[in-house]
């Protein structure tokens, strides 16, 4: 019998597509919106090596954007070559792409951009007698001719996605595209501070930035030029190194933030990212400094050796992708930390002191070990001398700021702050307040908030130590858990030992408390116990008790502080006073509230009409 061979009749399903079809494809992960076009011709004029960049656009830049910029020009090939797919000058080998130095290396953005749209590219190379003007629509080439000769390049794209009306009819609102428009511009001048931008918007100047210098000096010019002084003036410096990585910039102080993460600018390698784990290194360093909800203002830049991230994860290149994720959260903590610390030494004034971060302090090794305990509110209130915390403890030293990012001075109500050496207490305000008086500003000290922040450095220093000192109780407290909830305690019975409690096993589900730390004789420990279990119970299994250190500190802190509407005498708020002044970080307590308030001399008279 003969062998019958299949063969398939049917049309073939697999086609190539068309040039056009494929670059239109290609503008879809490109071109999401006019913004997407901003960004990416600013990137092509800053590796251009422009000095200045006109940014201008029309009806939201869905008529009309240009962008001009005086930096390398192309001759005519070039200029034909640069509206090819996959031509590019900044790659050479297949070796370059794991180590891109470039703002951009993506061939078909120009191609892509010009098949949605009618665009004009005018350029020409320094010295050229004459330039080159090419016209496309739609992706094809409609016209190429010399022009007068200009310095660097200018692309205007008009009429976007008219041939694609699909595309066009996504697009929003004049306003909220032209918002969009403007936060690309700005983004891509801060992460350029010496290059000068100007943005247009239907003919009016929106901004103006002229070309600053390098460094911090320069990022500060620009954030006033672009933000206002109001924003500068809070910011403290960053700069550190870490594993052959840097990170510099400017951050906000502990008390000041924003309901969103729209002040949160950080750069890699000159490219804006909005990375998830750059997020959490920056959660952690600001999480017991800011209230759940409230975020810090960023203005970062960090230097990563080029074959340590890929760039190329997602389109828009916001997102990175890194070799070492957690060099890389040490960095950016190391450096926060570091920015908001201020360093106890020789040349220090009278209110000059060193704060580090509690974040950055949740691991044994960076807590001082010579921390003094400190005694609860109704022991004796006896005075003692400020605790120099030693230079180990520290991972480096503060960077002053310059005088233009000073404070502004006698602003209402200022939160997060320290209170000088030296300041009188005045008296106790709603049974919640202590007053005290310093120089030409009167300060507002929530008695709980302080008392937390005291208790909570106090306890993180002795489990720092493994010598939490334990109170043996008259009577033993009854905990008594579900049978999850007992597993969950049994796990994380040896780090309470470290704080000093000491507890027993009394039946399947129950435990006896029997001792309790020191620090805290007085709180509701039963209480604290059951919070640590509910904690620890929504971490991930495998958990250890150092991962929920900072909230069973927190916990404890809470419930062995003075609250709201006790009664305070003069001694016992003088006590408090002189024990925050010895606090790392006595600005806020362990869930980010302000410790303090303040208000100046001159506000007041100005209230009473003095002045």
């Amino acid at each position: 019998m003969m062998e019958t061979l299949y063969t398939d009749t049917t049309p073939g399903r697999i086609r190539v597509l068309p040039e056009k079809v494929a670059n239109q494809i290609a503008a879809g992960e490109v071109v999401e919106r006019p913004a997407s076009i901003i960004k990416e011709l600013i990137e092509n004029s800053v590796d251009a090596s422009a000095s200045h960049i006109q940014i201008s656009i029309r009806n939201g830049g869905k008529s009309s954007i240009c962008v001009i910029d005086d930096g390398a020009g192309m001759n005519r090939d070039d200029a034909l070559l640069c509206l090819e797919r996959h031509a590019t000058s900044k790659i050479r080998a297949h070796g370059d792409l794991s180590a891109i130095a470039t703002m951009g290396f993506r061939g078909e953005a120009l191609p892509s951009i010009a098949s949605v749209c009618r665009m004009i590219l005018a350029t020409s190379p320094a010295g050229a007698p004459a330039g080159t003007e090419i016209v496309m629509e739609g992706g094809k080439l409609i016209d190429m001719r010399d022009c007068a000769p200009v310095q660097g390049t200018s692309v205007t794209v008009n009429s976007l996605f008219f041939n694609v009306p699909a595309r066009r009819k996504f697009l929003k609102s004049e306003s909220v595209e032209g918002g969009h428009c403007h936060e690309a511009a700005l983004r891509q001048a801060l992460g350029a501070p010496n290059v000068g931008f100007t943005f247009t918007r239907d003919g009016k100047q929106v901004f103006e930035a002229a070309a600053g210098a390098e460094g911090a000096d320069g990022l500060g010019k620009r954030i006033k030029a672009l933000f206002g002084e109001k924003t500068l003036a809070p910011l403290v410096r960053v700069d550190h190194s870490f594993d052959g990585m840097r990170v510099c910039g400017l951050v906000s102080r502990p008390g000041g933030g924003r309901a969103s993460r729209d002040a949160q600018y950080v750069y890699v390698n000159g490219r804006y990212m909005r990375d998830k784990i750059i997020i959490y290194a920056v959660n952690e360093a600001y999480r017991s400094l800011l209230p759940r909800g409230i975020h810090p203002s960023l203005f970062l830049y960090m230097e990563i050796p080029p074959e340590r991230v890929d760039v190329n994860v997602s389109p828009t290149k916001s997102e990175a992708r890194f070799t070492d994720n957690g060099a890389v959260i040490n960095l950016l903590r190391g450096g926060l930390s570091k920015a908001l610390e201020r360093m106890s030494g020789p040349e220090e004034t009278s209110t000059s002191r060193v704060f580090i971060p509690s974040a950055a302090g949740f691991t044994p090794s960076a807590v001082a070990p010579g921390a003094p305990r400190r005694m609860e509110m109704r022991e004796t209130m006896a005075p003692f001398a400020p605790y120099t915390p030693p230079a180990s403890a520290m991972p480096g030293v503060g960077y002053p700021l310059p005088p233009a990012m000073a404070p502004e001075e006698a602003r209402p109500l200022e939160m997060g702050l320290e209170i000088p050496q030296g300041a009188r207490v005045v008296g106790q305000l709603f049974r919640t307040f202590i007053l005290l008086e310093a120089g030409d500003r009167l300060y507002l000290v929530d008695q709980h908030t302080a008392h937390e922040r005291i208790n909570y450095e106090a306890l993180l220093a002795r489990y720092g130590q493994g010598e939490g000192e334990s109170q043996e109780l008259l009577f033993p407290i009854l905990v008594e858990l579900s049978a999850p909830g007992a597993e969950v305690l049994r796990g994380i019975m040896g780090g309470l030992e470290k704080l000093g409690f000491v507890l027993e096993e009394f039946g399947p589900h129950d435990f006896h408390i029997r001792a309790v730390p020191g620090l805290i004789a007085a709180a509701d420990h039963k209480a604290v116990v059951e919070d640590m279990v509910e904690k620890a119970s929504g971490m991930e299994k495998g958990a250890g008790f150092d991962d929920i250190l900072e909230s069973a500190l927190s916990s404890m802190a809470c419930r062995a502080s003075v609250m709201a509407g006790d009664r305070l005498d003069i001694r016992e708020m003088e006590s408090l006073a002189r024990r925050l002044d010895e606090c790392r970080l006595p600005y806020t307590c362990p869930h980010g509230r302000p410790v303090a308030l303040s208000i100046s001399r001159e506000d007041l008279y100005r209230g009473f009409l003095r002045k």
